[in-house]
Parts: structure tokens; C-alpha cells; sequence
């Protein structure tokens, strides 16, 4: 059983596209579950029936509106990964609050760190930064001048393969 994310990539901006490629490339650093794209993971863990998960979130999607979102910084873990903070909002909240619910119903086990009570909504620049470049990276990216405020217009279903890539299975348009 692979591991599964219900994530929303953020791709209205190329300049953070741009700037997620070149990071990867320049720090060897790991973007994150979508292959080099932004996006905010709202779940992940080991599904039990994705059929269910994939009719749930169709339904889900129907009845949510694309949602706003806005970078308030720029901070990081342990100095190991450098995320942008997205501001939490009523519409963000919602939104993972169904997806943990698909998650305590159809999965075998789902990360407690994206748990509604838990989950802080970021976009992960890099992950697993040689501490002796963490300086300079996190430096070069608070340099960069993005767009603070971003529309999520879509979920997807992401599956994270043996081999360590990923693969898209299923992408749904938030409709309402």
C-alpha cells in the first residue's frame, strides 16, 4: 500500500515556480510531494479504499469555491526545511477539517502532524538542506519577491511511489 496526499499545488505565480526549480537544482533540496511544484498538503497516510476517498472528494470539491490565500513569511524546521506560512482561514480550516474526516474513515494510518488542531497551511521551499547551506538558502529566498496572495483552484490526489517520485492520481476542480 503506497502513500497517498490530498494536496492543492499553487501555480498562479511563475515566479515561485521558478524559484522552486532553481532552488531544487542550486541546494539539492527536496520540494516536496508534487515533484517540484508549490502546493499546500492538507493529509496524508495510507488509504484503506481510495475509490471512497476519490467519491468523497469529488463531492467535496463540488461544494467548495476556490479559496484565496496569503504567504504572511518566511520560516523554518529544525533548520533542515524552509517553508512560506500561509495564513489559516475559515476556507482553509473547512477544507482540511473534510479531508481529515475522508482520512479517519478510509485510511489505515494518516499523519497526526495535518490534523486540523495540528496543521500549520504552508508551501515547503526545500527539505533536507545541508546544514551548511541553510544560511544562504533560506537568505536567497527571502530575497526573492513573489505575489503574497494566491488562489487554490484544485485538489489532488498524489501518490508517493517506491522509487521516491510521484504520481498524480486524480485531480479535481473546486466548483461551488
Amino acid at each position: 500500500m503506497s502513500k497517498i496526499y490530498i494536496l492543492s499545488i499553487v501555480n498562479d505565480d511563475k515566479k515561485l515556480m521558478k524559484l522552486f526549480k532553481d532552488f531544487e537544482r542550486k541546494y539539492n533540496g527536496i520540494t516536496g510531494a508534487s515533484d517540484n511544484y508549490p502546493h499546500i498538503t492538507f493529509q496524508i497516510g495510507k488509504i484503506k479504499n481510495l475509490n471512497e476517498i476519490k467519491k468523497e472528494l469529488k463531492k467535496i470539491s463540488s461544494e467548495t469555491k476556490p479559496i484565496k490565500i496569503e504567504i504572511v513569511g518566511l520560516t523554518n524546521w529544525s533548520k533542515r526545511r524552509i517553508y512560506y506560512k500561509i495564513k489559516r482561514t475559515s476556507d482553509l480550516i473547512r477544507l482540511n477539517k473534510a479531508i481529515n474526516h475522508l482520512f479517519k474513515l478510509y485510511s489505515k494510518k494518516f499523519s497526526t502532524d495535518y490534523t486540523t488542531k495540528l496543521w500549520i497551511p504552508h508551501i515547503a521551499v526545500g527539505d533536507k538542506i545541508q546544514k551548511n547551506k541553510f544560511k544562504n538558502a533560506f537568505n536567497e529566498v527571502n530575497s526573492k519577491k513573489i505575489k503574497r496572495i494566491h488562489k487554490i483552484n484544485y485538489i489532488y490526489i498524489v501518490e508517493e511511489r517506491q522509487t521516491g517520485r510521484f504520481k498524480t492520481i486524480k485531480r479535481y476542480k473546486l466548483s461551488k
